[in-house]
């Protein structure tokens, strides 16, 4: 199940620590017509159906599925589901989930060993308390918050067919049956991160772990693993047209403990991996496509887990994360126990990385600067221990070694690094990845790149000691020379200014004395002036820079008055 029909990627089932005292009697097949209930809330206030485990996580069983004996354990197992909360003291926000039940002895279930969910309809987008579920026979199932927001549903609109029933199976497949138990909806349709028995992975489907970091993809070719960077790098390959040209999968299936992929062309079978012997706990396993990016397979016993597919054909140097960015990871076998950052420059005594974290080395490393691309010699690169299939291209095809590198450096920060993959017998061209992010490399080189005809190159952006100092030399001069043509600009207006107002100085200077020579007319102000002349109304003539026209004082004393044009001092005019 989920979102829209899917179920998204969730934490998945792992013998789930259920409930405290015994379950009631639940029906194991619910009809929307029947006197069993139809519709439930996330109101965790009534005590019956109820669990809280060790860890602290609560649900709420709303079905259960018939108990499978399983004598060789003394114990039995099943699924439930129902409403779900991770925190039971600030309970808030529910999931509707499938969870796996182990029960032991007089058929309690077992608390101490932490829930964990199968799947679950809602996983990024939990409902609040008072949500509810309701069981509809025209609807299906409809998942809607306490505001009234559809959330989720079984999507079953377009159907010919009515729901009639409601069946939750020891395997964990929820069902919507209709008339003559016509399947409507399932469960195993829509999977996300896990398979359990007799689930299907469709051509062109593929699983995708909690968080989203890895995606599993199921083609007609075969499985591709990718890790979800922009774009997408690969780092394992199980790819059927290397041994079957035209193979051509239909589905996978999880049967046996293994991952059987089946062919509509040769009705055939081919087990990819198995990882343990037929037993009668067989119904009880499922594989789940971890935040690792491992492929695992587990049980509702307690019992160890096991890699199954990836991990038995990759060591755990293969994986992207397993040292962090940048990290080099040091391949001794099946385990992967030391992780460094790349080596510096050993002429210069230059370090081009450092450790995110000193005491967790495992935690990646981090870039002192980027400058330029530096090959980097006795790494590996997991990307290119699996082969990417036909459809994934290179950035650049059939280009020379410095072009490929070159391209790197112009992109900036979008290119991390470079890596050049060529072909020993003719290394004159080869094909161009610009990897927007590095993840964890390794050392020694694997065998199998070793001694292949093909081979590849790794240059990642780090610090350039020369480029740097010569930069650094260049800056320190253009510091310099800014310097000096800022100050001499100072310089220049401060000069300037100081003319100005030293002239002006001296104008003032000049009008103040004038004003206070002995024997000089009355002065009198331009508006007075402007009163005595009518406003310069009689013109008596011109000439002189000026104009002189006639006034009269207010003893009735006619007088001429000139008015001077285009001067600014007029007293030095005069």
């Amino acid at each position: 199940m989920g979102i829209s029909g899917s179920w998204a990627c969730c934490g998945f089932l792992l013998y789930l620590a259920l409930f405290l005292t015994p379950f009631p009697t639940l029906a194991t097949v619910l009809s929307p017509n029947s006197s069993a209930p139809s519709s439930w809330t996330t109101s965790f206030s009534a005590p019956n159906n109820i669990v809280t485990f060790d860890n602290g996580s609560v649900a709420r069983s709303i079905l259960v599925s018939e108990k499978v004996s399983v004598p060789e354990y003394s114990s039995k197992y099943g699924c439930g589901c129902g409403f779900f909360c991770y925190n039971n003291k600030s309970c808030n926000s529910f999931l509707f989930a499938i969870f796996g039940l182990y029960y032991y002895g007089d058929d309690s279930v077992v608390t101490d060993m932490g829930p964990h969910v199968v799947s679950s309809a809602n996983p990024n987008n939990p409902v609040s308390t008072n949500a509810k579920l309701q069981f509809t026979s025209k609807g299906g199932l409809v998942l809607q918050d306490a505001n009234g927001t559809e959330v989720w549903s079984a999507n079953i609109n377009n159907s010919k067919n009515v729901a009639s029933r409601l069946i939750l199976t020891d395997t964990c497949n929820l069902m919507l049956l209709g008339k003559n138990n016509y399947r409507i909806w399932q469960s195993y349709d829509h999977p996300t991160d896990t398979l359990v028995v007799g689930q299907t992975l469709e051509a062109g489907k593929n699983l995708t772990c909690k968080g989203g970091l890895f995606t599993l993809f199921l083609t007609s070719e075969g499985f591709f693993a990718y890790i979800n960077s922009n774009p997408p790098q690969l780092y394992f390959s199980y790819n059927m047209s290397d041994y079957i040209a035209d193979f051509n999968i239909t589905y996978v299936k999880f049967q046996n403990g293994s991952l059987v992929l089946y062919s509509k062309k040769y009705d055939g079978v081919v087990s990819a991996s198995s990882v343990r012997s037929p037993s009668v706990a067989q119904a009880a396993q499922y594989t789940r496509f971890d935040t690792d990016g491992h492929l695992r397979v587990y049980a509702f016993f307690p019992v160890p887990s096991d890699d199954i597919l990836l991990a038995r054909r990759l060591y755990s140097c293969d994986f992207p994360t397993a040292c962090g960015n940048y990290g080099v990871c040091e391949n001794k076998g099946e385990s992967c126990n030391q992780c460094t950052c790349l080596p510096g420059n050993n002429k210069n005594g230059t370090n081009y990385f450092k450790a995110v974290n000193e005491t967790e080395p495992d935690q990646g490393c981090t870039p002192v600067t980027n400058l330029s691309c530096e090959e980097v010699k006795n790494i590996a690169y997991f990307r290119f221990s699996a082969q990417d299939p036909h459809y994934i291209k290179p950035d650049y095809r059939s280009i020379k070694l410095e072009k490929c590198k070159e391209e790197c450096l112009k992109r900036n920060c979008s290119c991390k690094a470079a890596i050049y993959y060529y072909n020993k017998l003719n290394s004159s061209t080869g094909d161009c990845y610009l990897e927007s992010q590095i993840f964890s490399m390794m050392t020694p080189i694997p065998e199998e790149l070793q001694y292949a005809s093909w081979s590849f190159k790794i240059y990642i952006k780090v610090q350039d000691v020369k480029k740097q100092s010569v930069q650094r030399q260049k800056h320190g001069l253009k510091i310099i020379v800014g310097s000096s043509i800022t100050f001499g600009m100072f310089l220049l207006i401060g000069s300037f200014v100081f003319l100005i107002w030293k002239k002006r100085s001296a104008d003032e200077g000049d009008e103040y004395y004038l004003d206070h020579i002995p024997g000089m007319s009355t002065r009198y102000s331009y508006d007075d002036l402007q009163s005595i002349t009518a406003n310069f109304n009689k013109e008596l003539g011109a000439g002189g820079f000026g104009t002189v026209f006639e006034g009269t004082l207010i003893d009735g004393t006619k007088v001429a008055v000139k008015r001077l044009d285009g001067l600014n001092q007029i007293k030095r005019s005069f």
